[in-house]
């Protein structure tokens, strides 16, 4: 752990739950608020179910959650952003996230975008789908006392294009963030001023028949390889001569993955990019079925994002 990240986390356990609670052996336990039965949720052994719902510029917004049977305070915060023309249950299915509730007693959040869509173009009307992510984390936050310095927040196809601008416009309330299947907007990338550098990872295929992995400037969206730049160069990361490594290959189903890491990078920031070479729309490691290419089965998306949201840089 960087020596700032361990301050961060002191001062965080400080205002949330008193001097004398902070380093203690025995967490305190937390009642479950707002549980529910979500319908079509695939349950994790171990876990429990909330829904919710918050006013938003005068509209009725939901959002749902995983979280452990008995939370304690101080724990990390997971939002998990779903694509567009889904919902949040298809993407705490398609990830399998609640392995991180049993693991790692993470608490797991999906807001769900207004008519199965996000506003991640500031080039165009819309709902305020980053003030309604930062409140969703403002609540949640706030009923189970999560670690302010451990937010993070993984999003697929256009859930991760709104994760990119989240990177931009929440970047003071988020450790770490991840995209899948996504692209940089050229409308996002001239927008975007981020007060503070995050560490950030990308995972695209190069067979995506969605969000191509060259591009398509067409709709202004960058190649995959020149978003990973793009982030990189904000991050104060060097883009001369990222290392590329190629890594192991476990199932033999026509994929494997490499990695480009732009580096050195000021302390406590990375950036990681991993191509999926044969890979097509899909989420890595997830065992349900695609229309949009092969899923690799050479990475679990969910555990590898995880773990580089955890490793100090």
């Amino acid at each position: 752990m960087t020596r700032t990240l361990a301050f961060a986390r002191s001062l965080g356990c400080s205002l949330l739950f008193g001097l004398a609670g902070c380093g203690s052996s025995s967490p305190v336990s937390l009642p479950v608020t707002g549980a529910a039965d979500v319908p079509l949720l695939i349950p994790t052994p171990g876990t429990a179910s909330i829904a919710g719902t918050i006013d938003q510029g005068g509209d009725q917004r939901t959002y749902i959650g995983i979280v452990p049977k008995a939370p304690v305070a101080g724990a990390p915060l997971l939002v998990m952003l779903h694509p567009l023309t889904t919902t949040n249950v298809d993407m705490a299915n398609l990830s399998r996230v609640g392995r991180l509730v049993v693991s790692d007693g993470a608490v797991v959040v999906l807001p769900q975008g207004e008519n199965e869509t996000w506003h991640d173009d500031p080039s165009t009307t819309g709902p305020d789908d980053v003030a309604f992510i930062s409140a969703v984390i403002d609540r949640i936050s706030q009923q189970y006392q999560t670690d302010p310095s451990r937010v993070y927040v993984m999003g697929f196809s256009q859930g991760g294009f709104m994760t990119e601008r989240l990177a931009c416009d929440l970047s003071p309330r988020l450790t770490a963030a991840a995209a899948v299947g996504s692209l940089l907007r050229d409308t996002v990338a001239a927008a975007c001023n981020p007060t503070r550098q995050i560490p950030l990872a990308f995972i695209n295929g190069t067979l995506d028949p969605v969000n191509s992995y060259g591009g398509q400037p067409n709709i202004g969206t960058e190649s995959a390889p020149a978003n990973a730049a793009f982030w990189a160069q904000k991050d104060g990361c060097s883009t001369t001569v990222p290392t590329v490594t190629t890594l192991p290959v476990t199932v033999l189903d026509g994929t494997f993955i490499t990695l480009t890491d732009y580096k050195p990078c000021p302390s406590g920031i990375a950036v990681n990019f991993y191509t999926v070479n044969g890979g097509g729309h899909t989420w890595p490691g997830s065992p349900f079925p695609s229309n949009f290419g092969v899923t690799t089965q050479n990475m679990d998306a969910t555990l590898q994002l995880w773990k580089f949201f955890q490793q100090p840089s």
